[in-house]
């Protein structure tokens, strides 16, 4: 009797091997542990009379460390090859270029230390920029100056 059942139960273990196994793709684990992510990436925001252009190569969510342990609760948005520009009346009035830039998921405080001004084409370099569309205003910072726009 135990003879049969193992024979039964060999005959359900052969005809499984037979049958093709179905493939599943899966994400290499290094962009799962990362977020989901997008390459050439374009937005644009109306506000006001100014409009904010956001290209970027590629837009991907990191974790972040707190302590040295990686947060999966906590993760920011990071852009690779971030360009912004800024127009009113449909007039390029700034321009901005960041090789890599952390920001918050929702992008509505945008902090950027140290961009390549490529517009307009002045000799001081900003150290940094904030755009806060909140508070509906940019802030450039200089060295020892500050210039606030209100959008």
């Amino acid at each position: 009797m135990v003879f049969a059942v193992f024979l039964v139960y060999y005959c359900f273990l052969q005809t499984d091997k037979d049958k093709p196994a179905v493939l599943q793709f899966k994400a290499p684990s290094r962009l799962v542990q990362t977020g989901p992510y997008g390459t050439n990436v374009r937005s644009s925001e109306q506000i006001g009379r100014y409009t904010i252009n956001m290209k970027t190569k590629r837009l991907y969510f990191k974790k972040t460390k707190i302590f040295g342990f990686d947060n999966a609760l906590l993760k920011k948005l990071v852009a690779e090859e971030l360009n912004i520009t800024i127009l009113k009346d449909s007039k390029k009035i700034l321009s901005l270029y960041k090789a890599r830039q952390d920001m918050p998921p929702d992008m509505q405080c945008l902090q950027i230390k140290n961009p390549k001004l490529l517009y307009p084409e002045t000799t001081r370099q900003l150290d940094k920029v904030k755009i806060d569309k909140k508070e509906k205003k940019i802030t450039l910072y200089y060295g020892d100056k500050v210039d606030i726009w209100n959008l």
